[in-house]
């Protein structure tokens, strides 16, 4: 029982944490919303109504999350007397919940390959999750301006996000480099983006699943926003999901 008090207390320490930072601007109402639907004129809500608003949502996600990550498996652990296993999943739920309220570090920009950024995010990304990446671009460099480790940072948690709604299914990744914007292209194998989701992806804590955060896509959102690029989401003719990041030539 102790375990599990501490637990609770450290999630909603979390949480108080995370609401700190919306409050102080760090992930405020600016973040929120996809570029592929314009956000909807709303004249009745003053900038106070829509933080509150913001606010309550992302409780009602917290507490959404925290029920189905963490209190329903320490319950059913409880039941049956084995508690390591619900106490680790716990304790990850936790640890998932702690990084998506950190403070997203920025970088140096510095001018760099697009090619091989992406090429060193792919192979990390398939080493430790076992899912394979198709990769198409062309063969002579790209450049760009960015932060390399926080871009990659960005990419991954797309390819993560790719990765999941595709089943596991092989991952596509294009680079189009012939005008400008630059374009990024993360496509999977699933069942798409229903409009819903379109219009929601970046909204924090909004997901179709009752034991995921809802973090992966507006935290990704707000990394490669601060590196200079546009993110987008949409599906494919084929089928499937796509997630396009847009970059300017450098100058």
């Amino acid at each position: 029982m102790e375990v599990i008090a501490w637990i609770l207390a450290a999630g909603f320490g979390v949480l108080s944490l995370f609401l700190a930072l919306r409050a102080r601007g760090r992930s405020g109402p600016a973040d929120v919303g996809s570029r592929t639907q314009p956000l909807q004129e709303q004249p009745h809500k003053d900038a106070t109504s829509q933080r509150e608003e913001s606010a309550d949502q992302a409780l009602r996600g917290m507490a959404r999350y925290l029920k189905a990550a963490v209190l329903e498996p320490l319950e059913k652990g409880l039941e049956t007397g084995e508690l390591r296993r619900p106490v680790e999943d716990a304790v990850d739920a936790l640890k998932d919940l702690a990084f998506h309220a950190s403070s997203v570090p920025e970088g140096t920009p510095s001018r760099e390959n697009l090619v091989s950024v992406i090429q060193a995010v792919t192979r990390e990304f398939t080493l430790e999750t076992g899912t394979p990446v198709k990769f198409r671009g062309p063969d002579t460099p790209v450049p760009v301006v960015v932060a390399a480790e926080r871009f990659k940072d960005g990419l991954y948690l797309l390819l993560a996000n790719a990765g999941h709604f595709g089943g596991g299914q092989t991952v596509e990744v294009s680079v189009e480099a012939e005008g400008d914007p630059i374009r990024v292209r993360i496509g999977d194998r699933g069942s798409g983006f229903s409009e819903e989701a379109i219009r929601k992806a970046f909204e924090p804590f909004w997901t179709t699943e009752s034991d995921a955060l809802g973090l992966g896509l507006p935290r990704a959102k707000r990394i490669l926003e601060r590196q200079g690029a546009a993110i987008a989401v949409g599906n494919r003719p084929a089928g499937g999901g796509e997630v396009v990041v847009s970059l300017r030539r450098p100058a």
